[in-house]
């Protein structure tokens, strides 16, 4: 696998957002408001609709792209997330500089400076991947994403740990494409429907080396109110398939570079998430007010 010195630098991060979406029309104009909302404004959007039955989603979709100047595509028949995000990707047509974000329909930005959160994480130096951190719908708590300590990145355990690499997902287009295409897909040929986050965040994150960040703002809100969750719905099928995934060799480093002090970096304080649990509430109990 070739080795890669470093990107061309841009002054200007260009992020190439895919949101897929099924059946989420309760909380789908929430999401692409979010989106819409960003203050940093380099950024492209694909939304795709995975053969949804709810009534509007469609509507809702086309509405908001429409107005936005965004991309969609409507499916005919259910793929599955993993295949609408390659699908995204592909449309989108990125640069290798670029930088993918994933945004499930059912969940959203946390804030409107989460674009621009990222893009000085991305312009402050070597950085091909961002993960973490997010706040839980509707109970307001803090997720489970936490930094990576450097010793298992150098000795090549990341699958053998507990995965600690969620929403929000970021990455450069130079990662996704040196993917192979059997890792994103079960025994039997087709894309993971369930643990597919894992099918890419372990190649990447491998491939990436040292030059990643765990970013301990929040700026994503997943949604576990969705009945359709796959904890809920495919949770023997889920178990199954991370089995699989983390057996997988692990990928070479793509990226050269020193080891950094990861283990410290950017380890946030349980009294600050504490102080945002406390804000999140605030928000929920103003907004029935108003």
């Amino acid at each position: 696998m070739p080795k890669f010195s470093g990107l061309r630098r841009h002054r200007v991060t260009r992020f190439k957002i895919v949101v897929p979406a099924y059946n989420c029309e309760r909380w789908l104009e929430r999401c692409l408001d979010s989106i819409a909302a960003q203050t940093y404004r380099e950024f492209d959007v694909c939304v795709i609709d995975d053969a949804s039955t709810d009534i509007n989603q469609r509507t809702i979709i086309e509405t908001a792209c429409r107005r936005h100047g965004w991309m969609f595509h409507f499916n005919d028949t259910n793929r599955g997330a993993l295949a609408n995000i390659v699908h995204g990707i592909q449309l989108l047509a990125p640069r290798d500089e670029d930088v993918i974000v994933t945004v499930d329909g059912d969940d959203w930005l946390y804030h409107e400076h989460a674009l621009e959160r990222l893009d000085d994480v991305y312009r402050s130096g070597d950085v091909y991947l961002t993960y973490g951190q997010f706040m839980v719908y509707p109970r307001g708590n803090v997720g489970f994403c936490r930094p990576i300590d450097a010793r298992i990145i150098e000795r090549g355990m990341l699958r053998q740990v507990r995965f600690r690499i969620s929403h929000l997902r970021t990455f450069k287009y130079l990662l996704w494409r040196h993917i192979r295409d059997q890792d994103l897909r079960d025994g039997s040929g087709d894309y993971f429907r369930v643990a597919w986050d894992l099918a890419f965040m372990y190649p990447m994150m491998e491939m990436a080396g040292f030059h990643f960040r765990f970013v301990d703002d929040i700026l994503y809100v997943y949604n576990k109110a969705n009945p359709l969750s796959d904890k809920k719905l495919r949770r023997h099928e889920q178990l199954a398939n991370e089995q699989l995934i983390r057996s997988k060799p692990p990928y070479a480093a793509l990226i050269p570079g020193p080891s950094p002090k990861l283990s410290t970096a950017t380890a946030a304080t349980p009294f600050k998430y504490l102080g945002l649990t406390l804000w999140w509430h605030l928000r929920r109990v103003l907004r029935l007010a108003w």
